[in-house]
């Protein structure tokens, strides 16, 4: 990402994190077998004090780094673990949350403290500790403060107070945020794929191809799943259809595809049956959550919308009728520089010009959606994806 080197296709970086016996103890062999290394995330807090059944003491941790095959990076000192963050006890996250303590909420600047202490401390730790360079460090839980209770201002300290202590930082990705690492975004924050301990060498190969950039003309017949993730709600792929709802609590749905985020001018259109439900969307441009372009249809109307930093303006509607609950119809989304196109049937329904110019690149996603909870279900078919002219 920060373009020192050129990578060979299909490269992946192995990373475990914690500091913990059973991170290493059966790895290594397998590492040693293969002539391949790999990254450990250290709580130093755990892998330099005293010794321990289920964490790495030290010489455990000076014995990888002399194998040569272990590099050793910082997991923090003690921002792994929960804080209570209110006078009812509930728990939050180190780099999230306002911390409760002497029966009142830390105030903003014993947060940033207490921050920048656990990081430098962590890093501290660990070079003199090891007598090693520590450039790195892993987000316990992946949170960076993005998922805050109790203080809104929490991301951008922790990511000005990380920034200032390391050069890269990792973190698993969360819904609705594309797994894939690009050129084009910060590459301070390296997204990972978390391994489900469910999945076979199968599942794991499966979800890196899924993720690799899929190249222009596509055509998704649903014959298996080839990277459809969910934002929210439900989605079942059988038949070579996809099924896309609300669960019984939420009134709507969104699925976007991996390895589509660097698609740029692009038509896409896909055969829609609204099972159930106000709308239907088509989404262009995903780049994540609260950034893409979106083609809204009802039974009654047709809207251009685009959503930047969560923020929602429709660009352009016309009141006509588009969609029919129970009847299959092949809806599409036109993206062409700042101009964005909805059809339905191969007409031209509403058009729009003046798309924000941050949107400018992203993959292809579906909402659903009903002012009734549980009430949104469609159903896609054969979808189509082809550069624009």
């Amino acid at each position: 990402a920060a373009g020192h080197k050129e990578l060979p296709q299909r490269s992946f970086m192995l990373t475990f994190d914690d500091g913990r016996k059973d991170g290493y103890y059966p790895v290594d062999p397998v590492l040693n077998s293969l002539h391949y290394q790999a990254v450990i995330f250290v709580i130093s807090d755990h892998g330099l004090s005293q010794e321990s059944d289920y964490y790495l003491s030290k010489s455990e941790l000076e014995e990888m780094i002399k194998s040569g095959r272990w590099n050793i990076q910082s997991h923090g000192k003690h921002s792994h673990d929960p804080i209570i963050i209110d006078k009812d006890g509930a728990q939050g996250h180190f780099f999230s949350d306002l911390l409760w303590k002497d029966d009142r909420q830390e105030n903003k600047e014993e947060f940033k403290e207490r921050v920048s202490d656990d990081l430098l401390a962590s890093k501290t730790d660990l070079e003199q500790g090891l007598g090693i360079r520590v450039d790195s460090f892993a987000f316990p839980f992946g949170d960076y403060g993005q998922d805050t209770t109790n203080f809104p201002g929490s991301e951008a300290i922790t990511k000005d107070f990380a920034t200032k202590t390391y050069a890269l930082s990792f973190y698993q990705g969360s819904k609705g945020l594309p797994s894939n690492n690009y050129p084009s975004e910060d590459p301070f924050f390296i997204k990972r794929i978390k391994v489900d301990p469910a999945w076979d060498g199968e599942d794991l190969l499966h979800v890196l191809e899924n993720n690799l950039e899929k190249p222009l003309p596509y055509h998704e017949d649903f014959s298996i799943n080839h990277g459809w993730s969910p934002a929210w709600g439900e989605f079942a792929i059988e038949d070579h259809a996809l099924t896309a709802k609300a669960a019984s609590d939420a009134t709507g749905s969104m699925l976007f595809l991996e390895g589509t985020n660097t698609w740029k001018d692009y038509l896409a259109t896909a055969t829609v049956h609204l099972v159930k439900g106000a709308s239907f969307t088509l989404v262009a441009r995903y780049h994540n959550e609260p950034n893409y372009v979106s083609c809204i249809f009802t039974e009654h109307a047709a809207r251009v919308e685009e959503v930047v930093q969560s923020k929602r303006k429709i660009l352009a509607q016309t009141a006509k009728k588009t969609i029919l609950r129970g009847r299959d119809v092949q809806a599409g989304i036109l993206v062409n520089g700042s101009m964005v196109s909805c059809f339905i049937n191969r007409e031209l329904i509403v058009t729009a010009s003046d798309l924000n110019q941050t949107i400018d690149h992203g993959g292809i996603a579906f909402k659903t959606w009903d002012l009734m909870e549980g009430n949104s279900e469609a159903r896609v078919e054969h979808i189509y994806i082809e550069e624009a002219h």
